[in-house]
């Protein structure tokens, strides 16, 4: 396996940097559910980066992309999302809600996208809420659901394709705002350097 950097290192302070990095991961769940695998242990430290210097060191990796690693807690199973009922949680680096030890895997692992969103957040920007993107704090907590204790297949939260499809909708409203606070900041900058 390539030696890859910590996901921090290819996230800036841009709420867009943040989105994409994000997806990707998404990205990668996405796959696995597909083929009804659960990966089990989504959580930040199962989450690297390519930086430039990783994809110089091994052409195999693609400079700014984001990987699942840890697949020890990985199973596929007979039924896929929305139809598998609940299992016994794997040993994960995140603790089940309502401390609940059986869920359904597939929203085991959305759930823990949610987290993982929360604890990219709190890094990025020092643990202030205030200072979290208030829709990306949002994004989190709607992953993360209303747990209800569902031993059936669960509806407390949204199936991965569901979540990529809002978080595109997001992505949007993102890079909108941030091309609007560049035209609005740009003249700022512009009569700046007219008094130089």
């Amino acid at each position: 396996m390539p030696r890859l950097s910590l996901l921090s290192k290819v996230l800036t302070f841009k709420t867009s940097s943040i989105v994409v990095a994000f997806d990707q991961i998404m990205e990668g769940v996405e796959h696995l559910h597909n083929l009804r695998i659960a990966h089990g242990d989504v959580f930040g430290c199962n989450v690297v980066a390519a930086t430039e210097e990783d994809a110089q060191r091994d052409m195999r990796v693609t400079a700014g992309k984001v990987y699942l690693i840890d697949f020890e807690s990985c199973r596929q199973f007979a039924l896929g999302p929305g139809v598998q009922g609940a299992v016994p949680v794997p040993p994960a680096h995140i603790r089940p809600p309502l401390g609940l030890k059986s869920f359904d895997p597939f929203s085991w692992d959305v759930y823990c996208l949610g987290a993982t969103l929360e604890v990219i957040l709190q890094e990025k920007f020092f643990c202030e809420p205030q200072s979290q993107p208030w829709i990306l704090r949002w994004y989190a907590q709607w992953l993360k659901g209303n747990e209800v204790g569902c031993t059936a297949a669960c509806h407390c939260r949204p199936r991965i394709r569901r979540a990529r499809q809002v978080l595109a909708s997001i992505r949007l409203i993102v890079d909108v705002g941030e091309v609007v606070q560049a035209v609005v900041t740009f003249p700022t900058v512009l009569s700046n350097s007219w008094l130089r």
